[in-house]
């Protein structure tokens, strides 16, 4: 059982003996691990309290210190019962963690229970710290999910559930990092690949140049066509985008899957075809080409929501930046310029939401963070200090200097010490300051110039486009007349950029 309870209390200070006692943890250094996990959070939950919610965006792995938990199984969830019960020690939330994908259940506390709430960073950094937590993982995975997701590629429509089960025990999880080659143009074919999480970008070599031929994403297959004839070379480069896992099936799995089922031949053999025929169209469509490379290379497709504008359709009329000033305290968010995808669209400065956000990384205080339907933002505590604006690969975030009343942040700061231990939640953002008494008011604006008198602060606070927060619509968007202006999901508009490679 692990000894203490107290809600954000930092492991250090806490006692260590239970951690041994979690089957995760069990074979590793203790206070190795205590440092590993210093920054992560425990929490208490009360019985029938939500601790995670279907849909929603949770990047953390949540491990039970002690208690009890009820999963909630999605409608025909594995046709095993609706509910799942987890108990002191084991974990649950890991794949959302560590794909990045919404939560795929409810989990409702059934006691009093005590929660260490893992990061998605930090997760990644005790895989790759620690050997054992990271077989565990992987045991993990092939127990609740592999099975699905094997069975959920279309190369497997049709396989037996039975053949698809002895897949699970042979299969091989590997990891790579961003810019790590899977495998060279050239290799040998020794087995096919099926992207567990994270983007991976196909690519040949051209007049002594990289050439970027399609991005694949968690789910998709690759590697099967050099295995259709023994003796084949790779006929691509496919390399991480950003960090991913793939599943390795071997070559020998592979053959006895196509002797077994003839008809995935003819199916591998016809997409082939297709996938010759769009790559000779990327090599002879310039603007093709380049939507591509700029699709990958500018990260754009790892990203969750993207702003685009339709320049055959934009009026240069600035009704988007006039509404964007008009619900940002008169200070447009909106940068038109950006990159360049085709000769009609381009990608304003705007936040891309990114699937794997570095901006959050090294965030001194916690005010950027990333709410239940993957918007990333600032809360009000931000101090300006810069750190997100310069991990931003797209230069996407500034740091500007607001006005700020001399008494309002002593105000402010009072109403968060009140409401919110001082943490400043987004709530206060909403709280009309300005409803003082007449002599307040006054005070200020003597305060604002003369001799002697003391002049309005500056505050230096992160600003970018937080898709308009607090509001039913987004502002440029919404006023936009011509319909130039449009908020899209990259990996669904540029989706015909996935069947290529």
């Amino acid at each position: 059982m692990y000894l203490g309870s107290v809600p954000g209390v930092n492991l250090k200070l806490r006692t260590l003996s239970g951690l041994s006692s979690i089957f995760l943890f069990a074979d590793e250094n203790q206070a190795d691990l205590a440092a590993a996990l210093a920054d992560c959070e425990v929490n208490e939950y009360q019985p029938e309290e939500l601790i995670c919610r279907e849909g929603e965006y949770d990047e953390n792995c949540h491990v039970i210190l002690s208690g009890m938990v009820q999963v909630g199984l999605p409608r025909g969830g594995g046709g095993r019962g609706s509910r799942i019960i987890l108990s002191d020690g084991e974990v649950f939330g890991e794949i959302a963690a560590l794909s990045g994908a919404p939560r795929t259940a409810n989990i409702v506390a059934m006691k009093p229970s005590v929660i260490l709430n893992i990061s998605r960073s930090s997760m990644f950094h005790l895989l790759d710290k620690f050997g054992s937590i990271q077989k565990k993982m992987d045991a993990l995975y092939r127990e609740r999910a592999l099975r699905n997701q094997l069975m959920k590629v279309p190369m497997f429509s049709g396989v037996s559930e039975s053949f698809v089960d002895g897949l699970v025990d042979r299969v091989s999880m590997v990891s790579f990092g961003k810019g790590d080659v899977i495998f060279h143009e050239g290799d040998d074919a020794d087995a096919l690949y099926l992207i567990r999480y994270g983007f991976v970008k196909v690519s040949q070599n051209k007049d002594g140049k990289e050439k970027a031929l399609a991005y694949l994403k968690e789910g998709h297959c690759f590697g099967e066509m050099a295995l259709l004839n023994e003796g084949e070379k790779r006929m691509a480069t496919i390399s991480a985008i950003n960090r991913a896992e793939v599943i390795k099936i071997s070559v020998e799995d592979f053959r006895n899957l196509l002797s077994s089922y003839p008809g995935i031949r003819r199916n591998l053999e016809s997409a082939a075809g297709q996938r010759e025929e769009r790559n000779l169209q990327i090599s002879q469509d310039a603007s093709l080409a380049n939507a591509l490379q700029t699709t990958i290379e500018d990260g754009v497709i790892s990203t969750r929501s993207l702003l685009i504008m339709d320049t055959t359709k934009c009026v240069q009329c600035d009704t988007c930046v006039e509404a964007c000033a008009a619900l940002h305290n008169g200070k447009s968010r909106l940068v038109r310029n950006g990159a360049k995808i085709s000769s009609f669209i381009f990608i304003p400065t705007s936040c891309r939401n990114c699937e794997d956000p570095t901006c959050m990384a090294q965030c001194p205080t916690g005010a950027i963070t990333r709410d239940s339907n993957g918007e990333i933002y600032h809360k009000d505590f931000c101090i300006g200090c810069g750190g997100c604006a310069r991990n931003c690969p797209f230069g996407n975030i500034s740091i500007a200097e607001l006005d700020e009343d001399p008494g309002q942040g002593v105000i402010k700061r009072v109403f968060s010490f009140m409401f919110d231990g001082g943490k400043g939640k987004e709530e206060l953002q909403n709280i009309d300051l300005d409803r003082r008494s007449q002599g307040d008011k006054d005070m200020v604006e003597r305060r604002k110039g003369g001799s002697g008198m003391r002049k309005r602060k500056k505050k230096r606070k992160a600003v970018k486009c937080d898709m308009c927060r607090g509001f039913s619509y987004m502002g440029c968007v919404y006023n936009c007349p011509t319909g130039a202006a449009r908020r899209v999901d990259p990996t669904e508009f540029f989706s015909d950029l996935t069947t290529v490679g």
